[in-house]
């Protein structure tokens, strides 16, 4: 089942590390539904590139990665550049995702989800992972684009390559924007993200 939005966060769920992320992205919407892809400001966003990227909606409205960092070409298991954002998730789950992805292009709505996955150690409990699905648009306004992030961390304890099923999942719209936790605002009025010494790359 799907959820609206809970309190308890900007999004009702738990999204860690990911949630400068958010807040970022929702800076850059700056009255406008979503932001655009050339908004987005890799400098930025250093952090997180490693388990963030790029997935494009094609004409068969499949959903691919145009790019993607390493924490998610571990996850694959193979460079993510053309492979299905369905890839990192086991089977059964794919037919949830694709109605959460399409909700996700189509509504625009925001998705957060937690992902839960198999422990490399036999007898451990499944370790949940954070997943943050924030659309974009292009210069029409039309979203073809997705800014995809995993919290940098998200192999560590992991068999690779690994499959997800999703545990939970929030669609919502665009809405306020939360209090900018680990933003700072640059000049102009655009929020950046304040790099912290020793951060994750």
């Amino acid at each position: 089942m799907d959820h609206a939005p809970r309190s308890g966060g900007p999004v009702g769920l738990d999204i860690g590390s990911l949630t400068p992320v958010l807040a970022y992205w929702q800076g850059l919407r700056r009255g406008r539904a979503v932001p655009a892809r050339t908004d987005l400001d890799p400098v930025v966003l250093q952090p997180w590139l490693a388990g963030a990227g790029i997935v494009e909606r094609d004409e068969g409205r499949s959903i691919r990665f145009r790019l993607g960092g390493r924490v998610i070409a571990g996850l694959l298991g193979v460079e993510p550049r053309g492979m299905s954002l369905g890839a990192l998730f086991a089977v059964a789950a794919r037919d949830r995702l694709t109605g959460l992805t399409e909700a996700v292009f189509d509504g625009p709505r925001l998705l957060c989800m937690t992902l839960v996955a198999p422990h490399v150690a036999a007898g451990k409990p499944q370790i949940e992972v954070p997943m943050v699905v924030m659309p974009l648009c292009d210069a029409s306004g039309t979203v073809t684009r997705a800014l995809v992030c995993v919290d940098v961390d998200a192999r560590a304890g992991l068999a690779l390559p690994c499959r997800f099923q999703i545990r939970q999942a929030v669609l919502s719209a665009a809405g306020p924007q939360p209090r900018l936790t680990g933003l700072r605002v640059a000049r102009g009025g655009a929020p950046a993200l304040r790099v912290i010494e020793g951060g994750r790359g």
